[in-house]
């Protein structure tokens, strides 16, 4: 009875150091993704659980910072409106994918999220991941005002040569 008792306690010894490297191997995969990932609740948008990349989107320094805070992601949204155009395509299918959406810092400067999430009924809550696409935007709309450019220097340079009254020819000397 002393033999199997020793060996039960030794097997729950190894279990829990299995346990605990596993959990450490999952929150340093979680703390180190270069990718927000965060759990909100769904009425009132509390952030109950994220990561440092998470945190920095909205301006916080790191994740402890901002759930100190305890602030609500529905107050971070540009356009209040939005959280509820998200809320209801999550309440019908469950989930959300590639969404995005402008959202102020906590300095109250404007940043461009695109985030996935899914929809957890009975617990109440809101997980998923998310990436600052801010310069990505901010490079769409540079090539969208570089294109116009062009184009209208285009116009320009055709006007004067089909309305120009000398003859106009390129030569190429290759």
């Amino acid at each position: 009875m002393a033999f199997r008792l020793y060996e039960t306690r030794r097997e729950l010894k190894d279990k829990k150091r299995e346990l605990s490297e596993n959990e450490e191997k999952y929150r340093n995969l979680f703390m180190n993704s270069q990718v927000g990932i965060f759990r909100t609740d769904m009425e009132s948008g509390l952030v109950l659980e994220a990561n440092d990349s998470f945190a920095r989107v909205l301006g916080f320094n790191n994740r402890d910072e901002l759930v100190d805070a305890g602030i609500s992601v529905k107050d971070h949204y540009y356009d209040k409106g939005e959280r509820d155009k998200v809320l209801s395509i999550i309440l019908e299918s469950g989930s959300v994918k590639n969404y995005e959406a402008q959202f102020l810092k906590r300095d109250g400067t404007v940043t461009w999220v695109r985030y996935s999430a899914k929809y957890y009924p009975e617990r109440g809550w809101i997980e998923g991941v998310n990436e600052d696409i801010t310069d990505l935007k901010e490079a769409e709309k540079t090539k969208i005002l570089i294109y116009n450019e062009l184009i209208a220097s285009e116009k320009k340079f055709r006007l004067i040569f089909e309305n120009f009254p000398f003859g106009i020819f390129i030569f190429n000397k290759m």
